[in-house]
């Protein structure tokens, strides 16, 4: 029996179920055998729990995964720049994301991916 249910987007996908399939599409069309990924990670520099991370060569890769709360995932994704080479935050494409929110992204260097949950795909929008 779950305590509490598990928060849902408005196309019905949770935030854990969107970080399960990201981490599959990455293991099928991006990671390579020269890379690791690990989920959920606790980092004790920053204080917080990174959703996946990937270790490519020497470079540390955070994505942070939310279904809205642009302003705070994105301090979210400042933080883990601390340690991280790249910081993304993935957010499924039914979220609403403004202009201002996005120009922010691209002045911290944060990268940005949208799941398409129906078709399964990771975009890299900014």
């Amino acid at each position: 029996m779950l305590l509490f249910d598990k928060r849902r987007s408005n196309s019905g996908i949770s935030e854990d179920d969107m970080e399960t399939d990201i981490i599959e599409w990455l293991k099928e069309y991006w990671v390579d055998k020269q890379m690791t990924i690990w989920r959920q990670n606790y980092d004790v520099r920053v204080g917080r729990i990174s959703d996946i991370v990937i270790l490519k060569g020497a470079q540390l890769i955070n994505i942070e995964c939310k279904l809205d709360d642009v302003g705070g995932v994105l301090n979210q994704a400042k933080d883990h720049l601390k340690w991280a080479h790249y910081s993304y935050i993935a957010m499924p494409t039914t979220a609403w994301i403004s202009p201002d929110w996005c120009k922010l992204m691209i002045e911290h260097g944060i990268g940005l991916f949208l799941w398409d949950d129906k078709v399964k795909t990771l975009v890299e929008a900014i």
